[in-house]
């Protein structure tokens, strides 16, 4: 719309008056991705779930929707996550076995560079394959697997879930290996991105190469004052468990 186009147009010249202005944009384009798929779904998002996830990953959990969690931390409150399964179906089943299987209480957060991202490292849980890099092209009803969108040739278009909103979460591919999946450890990564920094300028370049699945909706104004060695206490399903497909 006319307020994003004007924005886009001032470039790196973003002003600290600009910034409730932009999260406001950014919170509209995600409300306006969960209409979108809400209607390709059908029956206000209960019908038959859009696509069919290839044959070669039947094996892996899944959440066919959208689901939210709450995580809660030992240092500040509690941050409500939306779980979206259209745009990354493999990714959000993945996590969610690890929210069931325990691997996140008591989780430590081994990195915190705060201008770019959280980086938590769950405990061991029960074990599955990891899942494969996907990313949905915004507009596109399935998502690209097993490659970035640099790899499949799709660089200037922008994936649904970007990562540069603030509080994204992700996985993290290993280095040159799309295919196989996650890193060895399934470090969950939250993005604290500042769309006015030099961080998110010089790493929009990531935008596409890793799976983002989840996005915070409320509490992530306190994620920036996380430090390594904090804690996440638990993560709780609040709905859309019946979503989850886990094998």
């Amino acid at each position: 719309d006319a307020a994003l186009v004007s924005l886009i147009q001032k470039g790196d010249r973003v002003f600290p008056q600009d910034r409730a202005e932009i999260e406001s944009l950014r919170e509209r384009s995600l409300n306006l991705v969960e209409q979108m798929e809400k209607m390709m779904a059908g029956n206000g998002g209960r019908g038959a779930f859009p696509f069919t996830i290839p044959r070669r990953y039947q094996n892996l959990p899944r959440l066919l929707g959208r689901a939210t969690v709450q995580l809660e931390f030992e240092s500040i409150p509690p941050v409500i996550v939306e779980l979206d399964g259209y745009s990354s179906p493999l990714s959000c089943g993945t996590f969610l076995h690890q929210v069931i299987g325990g691997a996140f209480g008591g989780a430590e957060i081994a990195q915190a560079k705060n201008d770019f991202f959280i980086k938590v490292v769950p405990r061991p849980s029960s074990p599955h394959a990891r899942p494969p890099v996907e990313i949905r092209v915004d507009g596109d009803v399935s998502p690209i697997y097993g490659e970035s969108l640099d790899h499949a040739g799709l660089a200037d278009l922008q994936p649904a879930l970007p990562m540069t909103a603030y509080g994204s979460l992700a996985y993290s591919p290993l280095e040159g290996d799309f295919e196989t999946g996650v890193s060895d450890d399934s470090s969950l990564f939250i993005f604290t991105l500042d769309p006015r920094s030099d961080a998110a300028r010089s790493r929009n370049l990531l935008n596409g190469q890793v799976s983002v699945f989840a996005y915070a909706r409320e509490g992530k104004e306190g994620l920036q004052r996380l430090r390594a060695g904090d804690r996440i206490v638990r993560i709780t399903v609040l709905e859309g468990l019946e979503r989850f497909v886990d094998i």
